[in-house]
């Protein structure tokens, strides 16, 4: 999304407010920043910004020029101008004079002293010295894009620019419901389902003007969620956004639609997913499950065995809700976990799984697993005692003979190539957790293995 002051709408008297969009009309002016960003191959920033003040005055639309140049800018490749550290360097300078150096003769000394040190050049040195300021990073790389492609993207900026400023969004008309709470969720966003015959009839975001605290972050998530809707065949939104009044400095409500009528002023594209590892036990596109007032959709589950465990991901201001249901759910012989994501100051839940801004899988398996032991079917047990049964003796008298000795019990099975929790429960011992650490003991046996 834009900075604010490159957000272009209209307003209506009647409290609507527009973006302004860029058409086929608009793509020499895309153009024109494209072949300058191609021309300033090996230039620096701040060339760069000197060139795009004057394309700004020739165009008399300077919004427009800025916005399109952010985004190329964005998408291009840029180095520092000496590939030595700048902080080691001015380190480096300032430890022989402790003020600025304005003789040049002088600070061509200060220069050789240190190229000759370091075993380089006087001229790596210099460029060195301020290499990590913005301004003088050196573009390597433009972008590969078209103009029509360019105005596609800058009229996705646009919406999210105006979305970072709403009270609220809902949602309509979506076909695959599940993609888009998905991604609500795993933004960390808070909504509600609003729903119709057990049925997903719309989704309510509250937006960052309704959240007291980091509106700013939140608000760049909350634009962010639009690149999911406006990928469906089928979508709308109905937002309420609160801008400040240009006359009074005041901030006023307005209205705003949009949908998939204008699908195509944005670009096609496909987002990176936090998908977890093909070997781990999650599935998605988990069916809803019907709960006092409404519908319970699950992020996700993981299917343990013959268990069917529903994650839930969640944020913690709506943690009161998320245990009524995890409480229903269980009353119903349902099983759920409620997964938290953190953000910015956010402090880990005692009792509840916890991450911050993402979801670590393979940590999530581990601690599902310490909740649930002895998911698995016993399958796998079953099939190396029928084909390998002399193996299965001699990790038997490997594992009594390690005994109380957790950890080196889960190597001996685990070199086996065999699930741990299945091996110990066959072969008479018992598995419970402290924490995040295995316990195992034999069964009738009220004495504590060590981990």
């Amino acid at each position: 999304m834009f900075p604010t002051d490159l957000m272009i709408v209209k307003r209506t008297k009647n409290g609507i407010v527009r973006p302004v969009f860029l058409s086929s009309d608009s793509s020499d002016l895309a153009r024109s920043v494209i072949s300058f960003m191609k021309s300033s191959v090996n230039h620096n920033m701040d060339y760069i910004d000197r060139g795009r003040k004057e394309i700004e005055v020739r165009s008399r639309n300077h919004k427009v020029i800025r916005g399109l140049f952010l985004i190329t800018e964005r998408m291009s490749k840029f180095k520092p101008p000496s590939d030595l550290d700048a902080y080691t360097i001015r380190k480096k300078i300032f430890s022989r004079t402790p003020i600025p150096v304005l003789d040049q003769t002088q600070r061509m000394k200060i220069f050789m002293e240190i190229a000759a040190e370091i075993g380089t050049d006087t001229s790596s040195v210099e460029k060195a010295m301020y290499g990590d300021k913005e301004s003088d990073q050196i573009l390597i790389d433009p972008p590969e894009t078209d103009p029509e492609e360019l105005c596609r993207l800058f009229n996705l900026e646009q919406v999210e620019t105006i979305l970072m400023h709403s009270v609220s969004m809902d949602i309509f008309k979506i076909k695959d419901w599940h993609t888009v709470l998905k991604r609500i969720k795993s933004l960390g966003l808070l909504c509600t389902i609003k729903t119709g015959g057990n049925e997903i009839q719309s989704i309510s975001v509250s937006g960052p003007m309704s959240v007291l605290e980091r509106s700013e972050r939140y608000g760049i998530r909350m634009a962010r969620i639009f690149r999911s809707i406006c990928r469906e065949r089928q979508w709308e939104i109905e937002a309420t956004i609160m801008l400040k009044e240009r006359d009074s400095g005041g901030k006023k409500t307005y209205s705003f639609r949009a949908g998939d009528e204008i699908s195509d002023y944005f670009p096609e594209f496909s987002e990176d997913e936090d998908k977890p590892d093909s070997r781990f036990p999650v599935v998605f596109n988990t069916d809803p499950v019907a709960v006092p007032g409404g519908v319970f959709v699950p992020y996700c589950s993981l299917n343990l065995g013959e268990r069917e465990i529903l994650i839930n991901l969640s944020v913690p201001q709506s943690i009161d809700e998320d245990r009524k249901i995890r409480s229903y759910l269980s009353g119903n012989g349902i099983l759920m976990e409620n997964v938290y994501l953190l953000f910015g100051s956010d402090k880990k839940i005692k009792g509840e799984i916890c991450f911050r801004d993402s979801i670590g899988w393979e940590e999530l398996i581990h601690e599902i697993s310490a909740r649930y032991p002895g998911w698995s079917t016993g399958n796998e047990i079953k099939k190396e005692k029928n084909e390998n049964p002399d193996k299965m003796i001699q990790i038997k008298q490997h594992l009594d003979i390690t005994y109380p000795d957790s950890e080196k019990m889960l190597d001996i099975i685990e070199e086996a190539g065999l699930s741990p929790l299945e091996v110990l429960e066959t072969l008479g011992y018992t598995v419970t957790w402290k924490g995040l650490s295995m316990i195992v003991q034999k069964k009738n046996s009220s004495g504590d293995g060590k981990r």
